[in-house]
């Protein structure tokens, strides 16, 4: 559903509850939330973005996105951080920066899998 056709469909209820909370504590701040209902979380969006583009995605990268999120937000401890494991996911996600690219090229062929140890060659279809 487009986000258009979502705020169609809830406009009576949108303005009612508007103005039940209008002048009340935080009031702006609910209906504000309301709004961004129809928002999807990071995690969604690129759900949704590498379907749009036909882009499988597998596990490991879907790890090194989940992993992308703890430096993102400042919630790494880097005296016990396992940096090895920093690296792999970095070039997981470098990996995955080049398969996105490719794939908007409208390239398919052989592509440099930087994730893998030994840097192998895989095929983007």
């Amino acid at each position: 559903m487009k986000k258009e056709e979502f705020e169609t469909l809830l406009e009576k209820e949108i303005k009612a509850i508007t103005r039940s909370l209008e002048g009340k504590p935080n009031g702006d701040k609910i209906i504000a939330n309301i709004l961004r209902a129809y928002d999807f979380g990071i995690t969604e969006r690129y759900r949704k973005f590498f379907e749009e583009i036909d882009l499988p995605i597998d596990d490991h990268e879907w790890e090194a996105i989940k992993e992308r999120h703890k430096f993102v937000h400042g919630r790494i401890i880097f005296d016990d951080t396992d940096w090895k494991r920093v690296i792999q996911h970095v070039r997981t996600f470098e990996t995955l920066l080049h398969k996105i690219l490719l794939r908007l090229l409208g390239y398919s062929g052989t592509f440099i899998d930087r994730s893998i140890l030994g840097w192998k060659d895989k095929q983007l279809s």
